[in-house]
Parts: C-alpha cells; structure tokens; sequence
C-alpha cells in the first residue's frame, strides 16, 4: 500500500472545502465526515482507514502514487466541491460518495465497513441543481428547473410547489428533504438516517438507496380528492331517476384491491323513485369499493424504481 508523507503537509482547523484551487493530487487526513458531491471529482478517489464508506459505486483500484497538496490537523469536515484530478482521504471517519461524484475509480482500503454499491442516476450537471453543501443549513425554495442537490448534515431543504420532473439527490447523514407539489422526483439517496418526504401530488421513484436507516415517505392521499359527486348534489328532489355518487368509506385497507391506504370511498348508484329527496322506492342498487390505487383515474404515489427499500 503507498504511504504518504502526511508530517510535509499543511495543518488546518476545522472545516475544508475542497474548490479547485488546490494543486492535484490532494489528500485529507484525519477529517471527521467527508462528502463528496455529484460531479465533484474529475480523477480518482482512494479511501484509507475509513470507518464507515457510502458509495454507489462498485470499488475498483484507484492508484493515487504521490500528493501535491496533504491536510492534516484537527479537521471537522471535509466538503470536496470541485478537485480537477486525484483525492485521497485517510484516517476519515464517514465518507460519503454521491451519484456520479468521481470521474475515475473509486478505491477503499481498510475501511471498517462500506456500503453499496448500487445503481448509478442520470447524471445530471450539478451546475443545473439547487443545491445545500455543509452542516446545518435550511432552504426553501418554490420550483426547481432540474433537480435539487443535498450534501453535508443536518440540512433542511425545502421544495414548495413543483410542477414538473426532477432528480433529488441526498448525500450525507440527517438531512431533511421535503417536496411538494405537483410532479415526478427521481431520488438518490447516499448516506446514514436521511428523510425525503413528498406531498401526495408527487410521483417518487426511488432510483439509488445506499446506506443505512434511510427512510422515503408519501402524505397519505386526500381520500376527497377521489369523490367527485356526493349523494347530495346527484339526488333528485321529485320522480324516478338513476343516480351515482361517492362517500368516504372509512376502511382501511382497501377491500377491492388489498392497498394499504386510508383514501378509499365507496361507489354507490341508486335506480330509484324520489319524493322530496328521499328514496321511497329503490328498484335497483349497488356498491363498490376503490382506493387510490384502483380508482379509474389514478392519482400520483410512490414507486421504487427496481430498487430494494430505502429502510
């Protein structure tokens, strides 16, 4: 295994971010929590004597001989942001790789645990995302063009009012991605305990999980949405008529289908003769459950994109 000189380098304290002025190749040691965004790294990524590794992708042979810049001291996190070239990072405690952050390989050596891989994501530039780099930071925003972009801790970003097809990708640990509105997300999740919620106007498909304790949640669909007459507005006050109307049917799960959902109303149709709004003679009726599953109309939910539970 090649051995740096790490005693030649420059010590530092508290976070660094890695942004391009550095020359390549550069290493990290000794830091807390390192990420590495999408799109960050155009070279090869080696990882020493990790504890733990986030990666989506499969680990190859990266071969880093020498450093031009080394870090060391008493390092929070390291945020690798842009580095045109090679990346070691040793003695790290978490490492976290995003969807298609490095160019080259990825190589980890004496890590206590890796996670991944998984599937590799579209590739969007990471110039056309929102995006939240660091610890602790919150944003809300109302749409986003292409897709929004989480990397660090304990993050809180916000999209109110989507209205078409974006990617999520979330890398790091804690952070809360919350998505509103009306249209499709595509999420990538790498990391430890993130949150992605979603209204129940968004479809979600679940395209890379890597990680552990992650969790993707949908608002339960407004069962109101599914009614669209009820018995009041379809039933006439005098003579005989055939009448079809919705109302909520209070079950779960959905006796039609077998959907674990709450949003289930039941179908009714009445042929029958009506004095002042009462049916006094009823000659035919009937009734039958749906759910947002199995309503002729389908609404948005979540579905995971051939992969295993995020949980």
């Amino acid at each position: 295994m090649t051995e740096y000189d790490w005693d030649a380098g420059r010590s530092v304290t508290g976070d660094v971010s890695l942004t391009g002025g550095e020359a390549t190749p550069v290493g990290v040691r000794g830091t807390e929590d390192c990420f590495v965004p999408t799109g960050s790294v155009d070279g090869d990524l080696r990882i020493v004597d990790a504890e733990y590794v986030y990666t989506h992708r499969a680990i190859g042979d990266a071969a880093v001989e020498r450093l031009a810049t080394s870090l060391t001291g008493a390092i929070e996190d390291t945020y690798a942001e842009e580095v045109d070239g090679d990346v070691v990072v040793a003695d790290a405690e978490d490492v976290y790789v995003g969807v298609d952050a490095v160019a080259g390989d990825v190589g980890v050596l004496g890590a206590e645990r890796v996670f991944g891989p998984a599937a590799t994501g579209p590739g969007v530039p990471p110039g056309r995302l929102r995006s939240i780099v660091g610890w602790d930071r919150e944003e809300r925003v109302t749409d986003v063009d292409r897709g929004l972009h989480v990397a660090g801790g304990r993050c809180s970003l916000a999209i109110e009012s989507l209205t078409g097809t974006i990617e999520a990708y979330v890398l790091g640990h804690h952070n809360e991605v919350r998505i509103e509105g009306r249209g499709d997300v595509d999420i990538h999740v790498v990391g430890a305990e993130n949150e992605v919620s979603v209204g129940p106007y968004v479809d979600a498909t679940l395209e890379t999980a890597v990680g552990r304790d992650n969790d993707l949640r949908s608002d339960s669909y407004p069962v109101e949405d599914l009614i669209s007459e009820t018995r009041s507005e379809v039933t006439p006050f005098l003579g005989r008529s055939k009448v079809t109307w919705q109302e909520p049917a209070g079950e779960s799960p959905c006796p039609s289908c077998g959907t674990d959902t709450t949003a289930v109303i039941e179908r009714r149709r009445m042929d029958a003769l009506f004095v002042f709004g009462y049916p006094l003679r009823v000659y035919e009726s009937g009734s039958r459950h749906e759910c947002v599953a199995c309503t002729r109309e389908p609404p948005t939910g979540i579905s995971r994109g051939g992969q295993s539970p995020i949980r």
